[in-house]
């Protein structure tokens, strides 16, 4: 992630990259800086309490309590797009939250997001379950 000095509106490389190539190295954020001022986003490694999220409350359960598995840092530290972290997600919460049902739940979110990730990039369903 990349966030713009000026307004700290955040975008991942590779978007900046899209709109770079789609609208050529004249566009700027919506704040009026250009991409190429943009700086790395600095994410914080967890803490080592048992906080989550924001203000250490997490609404639904505590599946997401310890640090060394958040999802969310996860996902900055290492740039991924909401369809690749929707699988992190779901694939790091299977057996943690709710009963059985939830298990066979987040296991099928996960493989449903991997199916659309592949197809994202051209890989058939034919060819992932050859």
């Amino acid at each position: 992630m990349k966030q713009c000095p000026d307004c700290g509106e955040g975008k991942t490389t590779e978007s900046i990259e899209r709109v770079l190539e789609r609208y050529g190295p004249d566009i700027r954020c919506s704040c009026g800086a250009s991409f190429d001022r943009y700086e790395p986003l600095q994410v914080q490694p967890p803490s080592k309490k048992k906080e989550v999220g924001f203000g250490g409350k997490q609404q639904g359960g505590a599946h997401y309590g310890d640090p060394k598995t958040d999802p969310f840092a996860f996902g900055c530290a290492n740039d991924l797009d909401p369809v690749s972290f929707s699988i992190v997600k779901y694939g790091m919460r299977i057996g943690k939250k709710g009963e059985r049902d939830q298990w066979i739940l987040d296991a099928r979110k996960a493989i449903q997001c991997t199916e659309r990730r592949c197809l994202d990039l051209g890989i058939s369903l034919e060819e992932l379950y050859e």
